[in-house]
């Protein structure tokens, strides 16, 4: 009966779980959705046209605000910063909305999702290789070309990965000090969220710089990435 017991318990959590998972889905709208769409959808969300200096490139960049954003103005919030904007942003503000509203869960907060101006899906693939991974690997770069010159139809495609740093001084030489000077946020409390090639950006940025962000979200991190090299980081 003790066995059968803690098994009810147990399915009742993940009943919960897949039904949570299930509400993020209905929720979430995607990259296939037209823009018009996206807007009906995503609640209190801007679209601020970025240009970086460092990178020689323009961003989109989506921010989700507060419920409480405008009916109180005295307050500041923390903020999360989401990689791979054009993929996991309308997913992360929409679970951030769940657990904020109408019973918290966790803090209010703004969501900042870094999006490229992109033309079709081999482009984020490209520059997401370039910039979320700390260290250049030629012979998977030739792999992502091919794989993403197939997708496309296109010869153009480069990918030049290990400009992680460089995508990390944008963030915090540039984006950051936009975002903390527009937006009601604490210079104390930044988060930073990465899935995959994400993750590891995640990690990198934690090991070498740990004072830009305060909490870190790495999802499935590509641990293995260039013999493992984040675990050299670690160590150092």
């Amino acid at each position: 009966l003790y066995h059968l017991a803690k098994w009810n318990n147990i399915m009742k959590k993940v009943s919960t779980q897949i039904i949570f998972l299930v509400l993020i889905l209905i929720s979430c709208p995607t990259i296939s959705f037209s823009q018009e769409q996206s807007k009906s959808l995503l609640f209190r969300t801007e679209t601020k046209a970025f240009h970086s200096n460092l990178l020689r490139q323009d961003f989109e960049i989506k921010i989700s605000l507060p419920v409480d954003y405008y009916k109180n103005e005295m307050s500041s919030y923390p903020s999360l910063y989401c990689t791979d904007g054009n993929r996991n942003f309308n997913l992360v503000s929409n679970i951030v909305e769940i657990l904020t509203f109408p019973e918290a869960s966790i803090p209010q907060m703004l969501v900042v999702g870094i999006c490229y101006k992109i033309s079709g899906l081999e482009d984020w693939g490209a520059w997401r290789n370039r910039d979320l991974l700390p260290t250049n690997d030629s012979a998977v770069d030739k792999k992502w070309e091919s794989v993403l010159a197939r997708m496309s139809g296109r010869n153009d495609i480069v990918s030049k990965s290990g400009q992680a740093s460089k995508f990390l001084e944008f963030m915090s030489a540039e984006l950051i000090p936009y975002i903390e000077m527009n937006y009601r946020v604490k210079k104390n409390d930044r988060a930073l969220l990465g899935y995959s090639y994400g993750g590891l950006f995640a990690l990198y940025t934690m090991f070498n710089y740990p004072e830009i962000f305060q909490r870190y979200y790495a999802g499935s991190p590509s641990l293995n990435w260039d013999n493992k090299v984040i675990f050299k980081y670690e160590k150092e």
